[in-house]
């Protein structure tokens, strides 16, 4: 009792300092118990799961050994006498309290790891989500970069062609500059071969007038049938290179100009060796006209007759020595023309190869067609599967990374046939200008073979002319035989119909040149009909054709004329050997025309078999050429329709990457919606980040406020042992103590109506409920502050929560009434502190006897219930009146 008022002597100076460090920490508690509240409404009904057998299994291990503990005081408590209807009651209800905290503890804890675990898995879910928006942002700036560079690419590919179309435009104008320097070359040949031509045709009027005197001297000097026979030799002989020249021509024609440069050389060698004879036969003529002119000075008339003929010979002489250089210069230029039709033969085999590669590229055109619409439908497969994994994106986290991946890897593979798309119409443009250029050519090259035709056609139908003509001549020769004196003026007739017949030559190839160029109009006009843009190049080409058979008809000409100039070579050689044969054989004449008579007449049926197998082979060669004309024309037609196909090719793939661009156009609104989507994640993101946030808060207010409740039951533990051994001490006056049991609700009341702790109270439980209150508030600051100030790793509170789940389980195990008295009072101190002013009252006394469990310990003989039913009971009318304070 001593102890007691000194203690409750001693406490006025020592209830200052609690008081003033405890008023500010009751909110604090009242603050973490309303946390607690709207944890228990706002956590949901699946957190509430039960314990795990492993967490229940440590109890009964640790209830056995306090039961052995506990047995001498139950047989102690069973000699005391049973105590009072309400001890009992007070002790079930600090039971029911206790069992009511414990079931708590157990429901925040297992809150607690509930919470933990869906914040941990929140945490994984924030990561593996900040994971897939790195790398989706990454995937999208790789897309916006390859899309930067294929446009980048495009732009440089466009500025090439660009400069390609340029360049080719640029070498087109060079080359229609230099076909014009051709043309005006060719112009300048062709003004230079009509000049020749007409000094031909005046050398030739010349040479007709050279043939008249002759004629006429022959006339005035041999009066005899000789000259006759010797005309219609002469006519043979004409008759026979005309022949000759027909089979050149045929030979020439059926060899397609390729053996004009033997040909030519061989005519050069026989004009040189022809231009010794004659200068030989110059020579010999000399020699004759001396020995005539011995002859002739017999008869005078003949004399000066040859020696007027002597020098129109010498004149001839000079005048074919003049042709013989122009006849070299035009051999010249024929060279020059062969080497040029060689280089078009080679380019005809060139356009031919050209023409398989054309094909050939066709066929690829054709097959990346296939593969391009193969593309189009994996494209819209891919469109569809893109459509399906966006649905799935909205619906899903996780899903929105493949579908950016899906969606760029297409983009890729987009750029990429883009580029093919690109480089093939890059190349079937090329292609189409190719085949244009080489329908161009193929329709030149049938154009001049026409033109060949045509001239064949004329050929022939001038043998057939000439054929008819020779009948003619035989049957006037026939005719000169039967009328001998009739012979010279039907020579004189023959020779002017020969000349007719040149003229009319001459005229039919004027008609001719002229109806070909009626023709080439038409076809030109053709030509500029169906092409209009290559009009131009076409009409220089059809220039450059004409200037060719221009040229080939010169080259016809000139052949004429070398024909010509070899009938007067032969003329004159003739003459110098009828003036022999006149000196010598003036008598043998008849005999030999009689005997030439039957040998031309012989030779001209072999030459009119000739003639007439010569003629069905112009036939079956024209029939071979009209064969030739005709594949030609279904090869354009051919190629037309290639032409044709290619360009709606073109079209066709054109429509394609217009499709394309469409489809790229639609992934690029696709990669935007799923740039919102991913924004939209971002945000639910960022959503869950504040949930967990305030999960946090909640868990730890969830932590502080079990750390209290643990140190509240730790305290209340030490407070029943401390005061079950005081009541033991006591217990020999129960009625005293009823008494003073009584007093404490005055005393509680007392301090809630003045609220000073410095009254002093004579009663001898007052220290004690002090030193408990004082205790418990000492030991709810730590917390306290630890929750408002920095709190300590989880790691650290979950340790310490399971020491203090142990001492619970160490300190309530004894027995179940003792668990139960500390969850009543664990209920009341926690009333106490919500209301925070009763602890302000009590809090005045200073814990003197902190070992008060000692007594417990020695003393375990000692009756303790009725004590704790009375100080129940004096806790729950405190709570009450608390209550009805709020």
């Amino acid at each position: 009792m001593l102890k007691l008022d000194r203690s409750s002597s001693e406490t006025p100076p020592a209830t200052k300092n609690p008081i003033s460090k405890t008023s500010p920490a009751t909110p604090r508690v009242s603050k973490l118990g309303r946390g607690v509240a709207k944890s228990e409404t706002d956590s949901p009904s699946p957190l509430q799961t039960t314990r795990t057998p492993v967490e229940r299994s440590p109890r009964p291990a640790v209830s056995k050994t306090p039961v052995d503990r506990r047995s001498p005081k139950t047989s102690t408590l069973a000699e005391k006498p049973s105590p009072s209807p309400r001890g009992a009651q007070k002790g079930s209800e600090l039971q029911a309290q206790l069992t009511a905290l414990q079931d708590n503890l157990k429901k925040t804890e297992e809150k607690l790891v509930s919470v933990e675990k869906e914040k941990e898995k929140a945490i994984n879910d924030l990561k593996e989500a900040q994971k897939l928006s790195e790398e989706t942002n990454e995937k999208l700036r790789e897309a916006l970069v390859a899309q930067k560079n294929a446009q980048e690419n495009i732009e440089i590919e466009k500025f090439r062609a660009v400069e390609m179309e340029q360049a080719g435009i640029e070498s087109a104008q060079k080359k229609e500059e230099q076909w014009e320097k051709e043309l005006e070359s060719v112009k300048n040949q062709h003004d230079a071969d009509v000049a020749a031509l007409v000094a031909a045709t005046q050398e030739l009027e010349k040479v007709k007038q050279e043939l008249t005197m002759t004629c006429d001297a022959k006339s005035q000097a041999l009066t005899h049938a000789d000259e006759a026979t010797k005309i219609a030799e002469i006519q043979m002989e004409k008759v026979e290179t005309l022949t000759n020249e027909i089979t050149r021509l045929k030979g020439l024609l059926n060899s397609k100009y390729e053996s004009e440069t033997d040909q030519t050389n061989k005519m050069v060698s026989e004009l040189n060796l022809e231009i010794e004879t004659l200068k030989s036969e110059a020579n010999e003529s000399e020699s004759l006209v001396l020995e005539l002119k011995s002859e002739i000075e017999t008869l005078k008339s003949e004399g000066q007759e040859a020696d007027k003929l002597v020098s129109e010979l010498k004149s001839e002489v000079e005048c074919l020595k003049s042709e013989e250089k122009e006849l070299k210069s035009e051999i010249e230029t024929l060279n020059l023309e062969l080497k040029k039709a060689k280089v078009y033969k080679e380019k005809l085999v060139h356009i031919e190869a050209s023409f398989e590669e054309l094909n050939v590229e066709l066929e690829t055109a054709k097959m990346s067609e296939s593969y391009a619409r193969s593309l189009m439908e994996e494209w819209k497969k891919k469109v569809e599967e893109l459509d399906l994994q966006a649905e799935e994106a909205k619906r899903l986290e996780r899903s929105a990374s493949s579908s950016l991946e899906s969606t760029v890897k297409d983009l890729e593979n987009s750029n990429h046939l883009l580029k093919n798309a690109e480089t093939e119409l890059s190349s079937l443009k090329e292609n189409v200008s190719l085949l244009e250029m080489s329908n161009v050519r193929q329709k030149g090259d049938l154009e001049e073979s026409e033109r060949a035709l045509q001239k064949l056609k004329l050929e022939a139908s001038e043998t057939a002319k000439k054929a008819e003509i020779l009948k003619n001549e035989l049957e006037v020769l026939k005719e000169e035989k039967t009328q001998a004196l009739n012979n010279e003026k039907l020579a004189a007739s023959s020779v002017q119909n020969l000349l007719e017949e040149k003229n009319k030559l001459i005229s039919e190839l004027e008609t001719s040149k002229d109806e070909e160029e009626k023709s080439k109009k038409a076809l030109e006009s053709l030509a500029s009909a169906l092409h209009e843009v290559s009009s131009e190049l076409r009409e220089s080409k059809e220039k450059l054709s004409s200037n060719q058979s221009e040229n080939e008809n010169y080259e016809g000409q000139i052949e004429d004329l070398k024909h010509a100039l070899q009938t007067t070579n032969e003329k004159y050689q003739n003459m110098l050997d009828d003036a022999k044969h006149e000196i010598d054989m003036l008598m043998n004449t008849i005999e030999k025309a009689k005997e030439s008579h039957k040998s031309t007449e012989s030779e001209w049926k072999e030459k009119e078999i000739e003639l007439t197998g010569c003629v069905e082979n112009s036939k079956q060669e024209n029939d071979s050429l009209q064969k030739e004309i005709s594949k030609l024309t279904n090869l354009l037609q051919e190629t037309e329709k290639e032409a044709y196909a290619s360009n709606e090719e073109r079209a066709h793939i054109k429509n394609l990457l217009k499709e394309t661009e469409s489809e790229v156009t639609y992934l690029k609104e696709v990669l935007g919606d799923a740039k919102a989507e991913s924004m939209n994640l971002k945000e639910g993101l960022m959503d869950k980040e504040n949930e967990l946030q305030g999960l946090d808060q909640e868990i730890l207010e969830l932590k502080a406020r079990e750390v209290e409740s643990l140190k509240k039951i730790e305290e209340l533990t030490k407070l029943l042992e401390e005061n079950s051994a005081k009541v033991t001490v006591e217990n020999d006056d129960a009625t005293d103590s009823e008494k003073d049991y009584d007093m404490l609700p005055k005393v509680v009341e007392f301090s809630e109506h003045n609220g000073d702790a410095k009254i002093e109270q004579p009663s001898k439980e007052i220290p004690v409920i002090e030193n408990i209150s004082k205790e418990f508030e000492f030991k709810m600051e730590t917390p306290v502050k630890d929750v408002n100030g920095e709190h300590k790793d989880s790691e650290e509170v979950e340790f310490k929560m399971w020491e203090s789940c142990k001492i619970e389980e160490k300190d309530l195990s004894p027995e179940r009434d003792a668990t139960v008295h500390d969850e009543s009072f664990d209920d009341e101190v926690d009333s106490k502190t919500e209301a925070g002013e009763g602890y302000d009252q009590i809090n005045g006394a200073e814990n003197v006897e902190n070992g008060a469990s000692s007594p417990s310990k020695q003393d375990p003989v000692k009756k303790k219930k009725p004590l704790l039913k009375k100080f129940g009971s004096l806790l729950k009318k405190k709570g009450t009146s608390n209550s009805n304070h709020k």
